[in-house]
């Protein structure tokens, strides 16, 4: 099998995980630079789902799909990491991944991880992330979840910062019948820095859960979340933000913004952001919104002989851009800004035609239409 990423000028080191099985030969062609270590793992046997899934449903193996990713101390990894978690089966498939990464002390990565299926069955994919940064330490986090309409997506990412490490973590929520995402952050020293920002796009009767909780534990940290969401036709979003600020924590600055716009009357945004704290110098502020469309903005653009369809997009993508324009790679962000415009339009996006090509064997793209 080959896999051709159809980001333009992404310049990435390529590993591939196909129907949840590790693929060898993405791991022979990564050739990482010096630093960076890579290492497929065997956890523990997983019991069977519990639930009401079907015993005859094709599970991957424990064995498989599974790994650790070091970087050495003071090491720059110049290209990023692009992990490209791709389903593509005739019948459905349940998958768990387990994923940990080391950046070390005074070293900096940047990981794209890409959450795609080429099927349209239903899919149950969990990952579990474990994320340690060393004092120093930098990295950029970009998750991309873009699977079809009759598959779960469980993401449960634990980070842990040492002193003045650095984590910029988005999440860009494009298609799915249900996708879930849990972060929990850990500041375990002094001077950590986080940027936890997301951006839902929700149609038909598709679902999303964020939940974040920020754990300031010394002093001297500072976060900030942006979550922003665009939901039509009957789909429904769950947000949960919790910062906490231990007795210790000092000079903690925290911000917390979830902003929302449902297209439609039956659409349905649930907020909750919610602050704990307990130390008394500090700077923390949430916030929350929920409303539609505005009307003098869109007055406005239709006076300037923009249509209405038009008009609604450009003000939709203006909302969305607030965290687009915050990505760091700007090949990736161009790419983001392309789909995204795409998506707003009422494009059904399918990786096939958008984020890489499957050449195992010839692909008829109106089946995924």
């Amino acid at each position: 099998m080959k896999f051709h990423c159809k980001i333009k000028n992404l310049n990435a080191y390529l590993l591939v995980l196909h129907n949840g099985i590790f693929d060898q030969k993405s791991i022979r062609h990564f050739a990482p630079p010096k630093g960076v270590e890579i290492t497929p793992t065997i956890p523990p046997p997983c019991p069977p789902p519990a639930g009401d899934i079907s015993t005859d449903r094709i599970s991957a193996p424990a064995e498989t799909g599974n790994f650790r990713i070091e970087i050495a101390p003071n090491t720059i990894v110049e290209k990023p990491l692009q992990l490209i978690n791709i389903i593509d089966t005739a019948e459905p498939l349940d998958v768990i991944h387990t994923f940990e990464i080391v950046v070390g002390q005074g070293s900096s990565l940047s990981l794209i991880h890409c959450d795609e299926s080429l099927n349209q069955v239903e899919n149950t994919i969990q990952s579990n992330i474990s994320i340690q940064l060393k004092s120093h330490s930098t990295l950029h986090y970009y998750n991309l979840q873009n699977i079809n309409n009759h598959s779960t997506l469980n993401n449960e990412t634990v980070v842990k910062q040492h002193e003045h490490s650095h984590l910029t973590s988005h999440t860009y929520t494009l298609n799915g019948k249900i996708l879930n995402k849990h972060q929990t952050i850990d500041f375990s020293e002094e001077f950590a820095n986080a940027d936890v920002q997301g951006l839902y796009l929700l149609d038909k009767n598709q679902e999303c859960l964020h939940r974040i909780r920020l754990n300031h534990n010394f002093s001297n940290g500072r976060s900030n979340q942006l979550f922003k969401g665009i939901l039509d036709d009957s789909a429904k979003a769950f947000f949960e933000g919790h910062i906490f600020v231990a007795k210790d924590a000092q000079k903690t600055e925290a911000i917390q913004n979830n902003k929302n716009i449902l297209l439609t009357d039956k659409a349905n945004v649930q907020t909750h952001p919610f602050l704990e704290i307990y130390a008394d110098d500090v700077k923390c502020s949430h916030g929350a919104t929920i409303g539609q469309m505005d009307e003098s903005a869109l007055f406005y653009l239709r006076t300037r002989g923009i249509s209405e369809k038009q008009a609604k997009t450009l003000l939709m993508y203006a909302f969305a851009n607030d965290v687009v324009r915050n990505v760091h790679l700007e090949s990736l962000r161009e790419y983001l800004e392309n789909i995204i415009k795409r998506r707003l339009n009422g494009e059904n996006i399918t990786c096939e035609d958008c984020v890489f090509s499957y050449e195992k064997h010839a692909i008829n793209k109106k089946t995924y239409k």
